[in-house]
């Protein structure tokens, strides 16, 4: 099975988005612990890749990420 991952070069537009997913969920008010509620996930597990000390987040957890935001993700 094929696998798609997000390359080191591409690590500052990955944070990017967390940027701007993090200001929207502060925006709206919702909790670090809420959003890792909706995508399924544990609260410090989140909160770490939010803030760019976990590595590898993949394609598919971003999907979820941006669904769960009511976002648009667009790949180019």
């Amino acid at each position: 099975m094929d696998a798609i991952e997000i390359q080191n070069t591409d690590h500052l537009k990955v944070l990017e988005l967390l940027t701007q997913i993090k200001k929207k969920r502060q925006r709206l008010g919702i909790t670090q612990e809420t959003l890792a509620e909706m995508i399924g996930m544990d609260r410090s597990h989140y909160s770490k890749i939010e803030k760019g000390k976990k590595p590898g987040v993949t394609l598919w957890f971003i999907i979820r990420l941006v669904n769960a935001m009511n976002m648009e993700l667009i790949i180019k």
